[in-house]
């Protein structure tokens, strides 16, 4: 494949990209998005694996023509356009909030430190709220913009570090061109969109790495790189802190084991390395952590669970969840398909290629370097934590950990694709359309499974600014002794903070059907005087994800019709995207009385920069 080839297949990518990208500005999200995939035709979606995969071609072909290095970046800018367009889906289609869950909570502490200008108590991994207060204050942007741009960038920072990982570690200039594809597969996921401390913590761990393998190069400069790794791990997330020191005794086994595979001495002596820096990182991540009372109970919560067994495991959670949905054979195949393709693929592929590589450095001319029994160690060693974690009444969730393995991974797929197609003595071109053809099928299971959506049985992390607006709303006028179904208490961390308040907890989950299959009113005995809080997400959850099983909805259509009709229920809010209702035992006065909707709050909310929400 000549110059020309090239040329004419990177016009086409970057063309392919300028149409996708103004096709999805072309509209934005009015409401709740229950699906992301379902804003744009399908052409749209397979527009963008074909750009991956143009990507992938340029970078392979390009090491067979003259200026190998321009066609080689031209392809990796293909693929880095490519995995940004795909990550800043959300921001493109004008989503209030991506995420939910811990994202409000990280929400509260940046306004705790906006309000108070220092950490308040309880904040143990403050790395994140940090680094989105600095860059609010530098730039004036409000924090939901600030949390969508952050976690794609701290991508690009994954990107980084793995590609030059890969110049550390290729022993040729062909070895890195079939590296590169396999290195920029977004193989997180949504993970990459998130913004968590131990997603963004992970994204330094290529860097890390790197820093690891060049220290005998250059001594000084890389010690103090691998150092500094290290500040920022014990600040953001404990579990990557404490994989970071496992790797540091992982890469010095390895290159003991290897010495030993081949005949050579390698003499054990203290380094800086080795010794120091895990010695200090160890003593201050002690003091740190366990100086939280929190995280010193979540030590023996764990512990118990462990030993002893009480609790469910996500495994049991799995097992579950497929009970309140029956699903059949083909829906349920559908579901880990376009859920976690990607990890079974990438993990059942990774063990035949180990087997293929030991059988080249047994049978063949592939030299044994302490590389890849570093990465076959890695990938085992995670895999075994990921499956303890999943099986085990463990509160760490076991994705966490397998990322790890899954990084491993592809250290070991692309070496794989190099020794298959790179070294191979025969036709080399065919050799690459195999390789071409496995990236399509890992971009195809990312590109669809990046985003939660009715493919895999699930619902659009999208939060929409009319629940935003009805939270504080709800916030702002409530009674706090009241107990509330339906409401999260995250909410109240993003608007109010996160210091210790009872109130968080008088939570309570909705009764299925509302409890319109066994009495007449939501409004029983046990429910008067409280609140319920009903999401527009709720209202399609059923009907948009399980439309083949309406025998198994816990909400139906008639449920929701009820709500209104119920004489005990007030209906005091509405928005479109959020509905409140006070429960009463008699009938409301009307007109005027409950079920009058009111008016929305007069206190400028997080959408529109207010001076709780915005830098500057």
């Amino acid at each position: 494949m000549g110059r020309r080839t090239l040329k004419a297949l990177g016009t086409a990518a970057f063309t392919l990209l300028t149409v996708l990208g103004l096709t999805a500005a072309s509209s934005s999200a009015k409401g709740y998005e229950i699906s992301i995939y379902a804003a744009y035709p399908s052409w749209f979606w397979w527009g963008l694996v074909a750009t991956f995969v143009l990507g992938t071609v340029v970078v392979l072909h390009s090491k067979d023509v003259v200026h190998r290095r321009r066609y080689l970046a031209l392809g990796t800018g293909i693929m880095l356009v490519a995995n940004a367009f795909l990550l800043l889906m959300p921001v493109v289609r004008g989503y209030a909030v991506f995420g939910g869950g811990d994202m409000f909570t990280h929400l509260g502490r940046v306004i705790e430190i906006l309000e108070t200008g220092h950490l308040n108590e309880g904040n143990y991994y403050p790395g994140i709220h940090l680094h989105a207060v600095m860059l609010m204050e530098v730039t004036g942007l409000d924090y939901y913009t600030i949390k969508n741009v952050l976690a794609p960038v701290f991508s690009v920072a994954y990107w980084l570090g793995i590609l030059a990982l890969a110049v550390r570690v290729t022993d040729n200039s062909t070895a890195f061109h079939y590296f590169v594809p396999f290195a920029l597969l977004p193989i997180l996921k949504r993970s990459e969109v998130y913004f968590g401390p131990n997603v963004l913590s992970f994204s330094l761990y290529p860097l890390l790495l790197y820093a690891l393998f060049s220290v005998r190069r250059s001594r000084n400069r890389f010690v103090t790189l691998v150092a500094l790794v290290f500040c920022y791990f014990i600040f953001t997330h404990p579990v990557t802190t404490l994989i970071g020191l496992g790797t540091i005794a992982l890469v010095a086994a390895s290159r003991l084991v290897t010495a030993r595979l081949r005949g050579h001495r390698l003499p054990i002596k203290r380094s800086v390395t080795v010794v120091t820096i895990p010695v200090a990182v160890g003593v201050v991540f002690v003091s740190w952590y366990y100086s939280f009372l929190k995280i010193l109970t979540m030590t023996v919560s764990m512990l118990g669970s462990l030993v002893l067994g009480i609790g469910t495991s996500q495994l049991g959670e799995y097992s579950n969840a497929l009970q309140n949905v029956p699903l059949s054979l083909a829906d349920l195949l559908a579901v880990v398909v376009f859920r976690k393709g990607t990890e079974i693929l990438l993990t059942v592929g990774t063990v035949f290629v180990i087997l293929y590589l030991a059988y080249h450095v047994k049978y063949r001319d592939l030299e044994l370097r302490w590389q890849y029994l570093f990465w076959v160690a890695g990938f085992g060693l995670f895999c075994a934590l990921a499956a303890a974690l999943l099986v085990k009444p463990i509160m760490l969730t076991w994705t966490r950990v397998l990322k790890f393995a899954e990084f491993f991974a592809v250290l070991l797929v692309a070496t794989a694709a190099y020794v298959y197609a790179g070294r191979s003595r025969r036709t080399v071109g065919r050799r690459d359309v195999v390789v071409v053809g496995v990236v399509l099928v890992f971009v195809t299971l990312i590109v669809f499974g990046t985003y939660n959506s009715p493919l895999q049985r699930e619902t659009n992390s999208h939060v929409p600014e009319t629940r935003i607006e009805g939270m504080e709303w709800y916030l702002d006028n409530r009674d706090a002794d009241r107990l509330a179904f339906g409401f999260n208490y995250r909410y109240e961390h993003a608007f109010e903070g996160v210091s210790p308040n009872p109130r968080a907890y008088a939570e309570r989950p909705i009764p299925a059907h509302f409890g319109y299959d066994e009495n007449a009113t939501f409004a029983t005995r046990n429910r008067v005087g409280s609140y319920l809080l009903v999401t527009q997400r709720l209202e399609e959850y059923y009907p948009a994800l399980h439309p083949e099983y309406p025998e198994y909805w816990q909400f139906t259509p008639r449920d929701f019709r009820r709500l209104d009709r119920d004489e005990r229920l007030g209906k005091i809010y509405a928005n479109g995207g959020l509905r409140i209702y006070l429960a009463s035992s008699e009938p409301p006065g009307r007109p005027g009385g409950q079920n009058a909707t009111a008016a929305p709050a007069t206190r400028v909310g997080p959408i529109r920069g207010g001076p709780r929400w915005s830098g500057g």
